[in-house]
């Protein structure tokens, strides 16, 4: 799973799906509205002079509901108070953590939708954070 270091954290990327099955770096693409794609979702993000981005969450970001990332559970880990996920997006394992009262197995569909106030978004040719403007 790529995933970024960010000072004493890490950050998992979804990859996007090329054509022919192999994965790639940049996930995020500009949409006509200036607005980005993200393995199937729409999201606000930073204006940038570049049509790419790679798109960041942790897995604790991530809430349940519909609209959001279109997950399949693959290893399901109760650890107490929360269930690791690791789930396959876009033909990428990516992990969540969620509320250990949701009840989900290995083969569930899953709507996994990011809190937009913690994305990151990282330029894919420097590797350096692009920060939102205000």
């Amino acid at each position: 799973m790529p995933t970024i270091k960010v000072s004493d954290h890490t950050l998992q990327l979804i990859r996007g799906q090329a054509r022919e099955g192999h994965t790639f770096a940049c996930t995020a693409t500009r949409s006509a509205d200036g607005r980005w794609q993200v393995a199937g979702l729409t999201l606000d993000g930073p204006q940038h002079a570049g049509d790419k981005l790679e798109f960041a969450i942790r897995p604790e970001d991530l809430t349940i509901a519909p609209g959001g990332l279109k997950a399949t559970a693959r290893v399901i880990e109760p650890l107490g108070a929360h269930t690791l996920v690791t789930s396959e997006v876009n033909g990428a394992l990516f992990r969540a953590v969620l509320d250990s009262d949701l009840k989900v197995s290995p083969g569930d569909e899953l709507s996994l939708v990011p809190k937009t106030d913690r994305i990151r978004w990282f330029d894919p040719t420097t590797s350096n954070a692009v920060r939102e403007s205000t």
